[in-house]
């Protein structure tokens, strides 16, 4: 019961998957899987400093951070309390995040 929460999305994720269909956010988001690869260098060359987890927002923990940081568009990528888009360039968003690494701690 609670796994179809809220309003049977989680129902609707398990009739996408029986019937090997993609909802309308993952696909669009399959251009993005870069973004897997990148994320997964940068956790290697600093595995103190990067932890990664992917949200689905059909999700309560994707609403709870829709509500909170105020996203529109996905993917999207919180580093603290900052969001970032990750746009269309791998290189581009590695070098965003690295210089955000090289930043002191604050």
């Amino acid at each position: 019961m609670l796994q179809s929460a809220p309003g049977g999305l989680g129902y609707l994720s398990e009739m996408f998957e029986a019937g090997k269909m993609k909802d309308k956010l993952s696909h669009e988001q399959d251009h993005d899987a870069w973004l897997f690869s990148v994320i997964r260098k940068l956790q290697h060359r600093h595995p103190r400093r990067i932890q990664a987890r992917w949200v689905d927002p059909h999700s309560l923990m994707g609403l709870y951070l829709v509500l909170r940081f105020r996203l529109r568009s996905f993917p999207v990528v919180i580093v603290g309390k900052q969001t970032l888009d990750p746009g269309d360039n791998p290189q581009e968003f590695e070098a965003v995040i690295t210089a955000m690494l090289s930043q002191p701690v604050s």
